[in-house]
């Protein structure tokens, strides 16, 4: 009987024995986001980051997404368009007046029943000024306010090539604040094409249909003395009127001197301050 109760603790201790030494399941659920970034932003700006999510075992429609340490002032939203295996959601920040400048750690977070992803990012909000540009309405010039009067509220749109413009689709935009000035933040290197509108007044002006295009003149500036006409390519123009860009220059204002919109450089991070005149 003894030997019996000794054998069967025997049988109980080895089978703890191996079932203490099975290895823990593999766990595979593994979630997976590319297109986390740190980005740089200025008050009043939109950023926008593209994410690639996904999952081998769990549903896409179970992951929820959430941002943590948000600073005060920043607002975002997720929009989520689903795929088989992965699945895009684009993540808007809008940076409000409200925000404060600084760097800030942000932590994205994608969550399933069995499954957690933490990625760390920052959002460096700060004023790293571009281009400033003035605008003034050239039809409001007066012998007292020789340079016309600034235009609150004319849109500014910058494009980066001539497919986004033909499209209409800016790379940039802002309007003019009640001292007619659009401020941009970030702008990368490049030489935007641009217009500036404000109803039906624009930096192109005497506008007509050439080839399937609506041409004009590019504005320079407004003449403010006769001798700015003699020295000019528009002998023919009076104190007060629009100064148009020569853009073949060969002496002379013609047809070949329209265009659909003009050209600004940005080539360095030196703040660039530009004055811009529309009419019609």
């Amino acid at each position: 009987m003894n030997n019996f109760i000794a054998f069967s603790l025997l049988i109980i201790i080895l089978g703890f024995t191996f079932s203490s030494c099975k290895k823990d399941p593999v766990n595979t659920d593994i979630i997976q986001i590319n297109g986390v970034s740190d980005f740089k932003s200025a008050v009043g700006e939109t950023k926008t980051l593209t994410l690639t999510i996904s999952n081998s075992n769990t549903n896409l429609q179970d992951i929820s997404l959430s941002l943590n340490n948000v600073p005060a002032g920043v607002s975002y939203s997720f929009e989520t368009a689903s795929g088989k295996s992965n699945f895009v959601t684009t993540l808007s920040f809008i940076i409000s007046s409200q925000a404060k400048l600084g760097v800030y750690p942000v932590i994205l977070e994608a969550s399933s029943e069995t499954a957690s992803t933490k990625i760390p990012f920052h959002i460096n909000i700060n004023d790293e000024l571009s281009l400033s540009l003035s605008v003034y309405d050239g039809t409001k010039r007066t012998e007292s306010n020789t340079s016309g009067e600034l235009v609150e509220d004319a849109i500014v749109n910058l494009y980066k090539n001539q497919i986004a413009f033909d499209q209409q689709i800016p790379t940039y935009t802002c309007n003019t604040d009640s001292n007619g000035t659009a401020k941009f933040y970030h702008l990368e290197s490049a030489v935007y094409l641009f217009t500036v509108q404000k109803n039906n007044l624009s930096n192109i002006v005497k506008k007509e249909k050439i080839k399937d295009s609506l041409l004009g003149y590019a504005t320079v500036s407004i003449f403010k003395t006769i001798v700015e006409i003699q020295n000019s390519s528009q002998k023919d123009a009076k104190v007060g009127d629009l100064k148009y860009r020569d853009q073949n220059n060969d002496g002379i204002i013609t047809d070949a001197d329209r265009v659909a919109n003009d050209l600004l450089s940005i080539y360095d991070k030196s703040p660039i301050d530009k004055v811009i005149w529309i009419g019609n």
